[in-house]
């Protein structure tokens, strides 16, 4: 028979076993979250926009990965900030190409020559304006006046910039910068793009042509917010591994970049600079 000062006792020791069981519990659960994924994905923007120069696409954005999704050209880009990995892939041959950012800096750099620089020499100038498109924040840029463009660009005197024969008047740039981006991110973001190297995300571009007529060069209709997932920087595992940019970008292409370029770009087939808007 148990006596009641050992009865209070053997209840404390057990009050105090399942304290101790359940601290231990709470500390693997705050564990296990700490190491899952989902507490270590950072914020991204999934952007469905028209361009003048890439047609439709689907654009997933975030501080370190930038994805590129284009499905009437069937190729994706994705980029690693943090690693500096780039990959290019082809959805309708399934194949791929693989390479590091420097490379791939490169690589665009000379897409950039052969469109004349396209509008990445914009000379622009914050105009203290902010709005919202598609529901972001973001900040609006004009031409710089007493500023020219690099390369073939001219800005004119009275602020109309000139490029490839047409003019430009009335250049609008929104631009939102409340995503942070990492420097690898914003430098790609440059080179995808081909716009004016601001500071942020690129939402719209719109201008005045030689003609009088509006022109949207760019345009979002969605922005959503989502998590990176990394699997998205993988290529499928049943794609082909190739050796060069333009192979993935156009089979048919053995050395010549031009054909390749044809296929990458809208704005070489005739929808591009210029063309009012519809």
């Amino acid at each position: 028979m148990l006596r009641s000062g050992n009865i209070e006792l053997m209840q404390k020791k057990a009050a105090q076993c399942s304290f101790v069981s359940a601290s231990i519990a709470a500390v693997v659960l705050l564990c296990v979250a700490a190491g899952s994924p989902a507490f270590s994905k950072e914020e991204a923007w999934t952007l469905v926009q028209e361009s003048k120069l890439y047609g439709k696409q689907t654009v997933i954005v975030s501080k370190n990965m930038l994805r590129q999704i284009r499905p009437k050209k069937e190729l994706v880009t994705c980029i690693d900030g943090k690693t500096g990995e780039v990959l290019v892939y082809n959805t309708g041959f399934k194949t791929y190409y693989k390479t590091d950012f420097a490379k791939y800096e490169q690589e665009q750099n000379s897409n950039m020559a052969v469109l004349d620089g396209y509008l990445a020499d914009l000379p622009m100038q914050d105009s203290g304006q902010a709005t919202a498109v598609a529901g972001i924040k973001a900040h609006l840029y004009r031409l710089a006046p007493g500023h020219r463009g690099q390369g073939t660009g001219r800005l004119d005197s009275d602020r109309t910039f000139s490029l490839s024969g047409q003019s430009m008047r009335k250049v609008s740039f929104w631009c939102s910068s409340e995503l942070p981006l990492s420097p690898n991110i914003q430098k790609a973001i440059y080179l995808l793009y081909l716009l004016p190297p601001l500071a942020g995300v690129p939402l719209k571009l719109t201008f005045t042509d030689t003609h009088n007529a509006d022109v949207t060069e760019l345009k979002t209709l969605e922005v959503s917010r989502t998590t990176v997932n990394p699997e998205l920087l993988k290529p499928p595992a049943d794609y082909k591994r190739l050796k060069s940019l333009a192979s993935v970008i156009h089979p048919a292409t053995s050395n010549g970049a031009v054909p390749g370029l044809m296929k990458y770009f809208d704005v070489l087939q005739g929808s591009g600079l210029g063309a009012p808007n519809k």
